[in-house]
């Protein structure tokens, strides 16, 4: 990844990492990470491996898209939203896809 690129995703994290009010620490633990490479990921001076990538993607319920790109085509921003109000909407769309099928 590019030093701009990286800086770009490092300041998605941060942003999301702070709407959870999550510290470094507690990101790096959710994650497996050190908070220190958090930190790392975060100013742009490293960039998140492939996995860890995922695993960033998982734990804030964001594409990949969105962390490269700041974009998710089609999709809605759960920031602000709680984990509780996101895991009641996960529920439902999951109900919503298997009556579908």
């Amino acid at each position: 990844m590019n030093s701009a690129l990286s800086a770009q995703v490092g300041e998605r994290i941060r942003s999301l990492r702070k709407a959870r009010k999550w510290s470094q620490a507690d990101l790096g633990r959710l994650i497996g990470v050190h908070k220190v490479t958090v930190g790392q990921y975060e100013s742009g001076d490293r960039s998140p491996s492939y996995d860890v990538l995922l695993k960033i993607a998982d734990t804030f319920k964001v594409s990949t898209d969105y962390l490269l790109r700041g974009s998710e085509t089609g999709r809605i921003s759960m920031t602000g939203f709680s984990d509780e109000s996101i895991s009641a909407l996960a529920a439902f769309l999951s109900e919503v896809q298997n009556e579908k099928e």
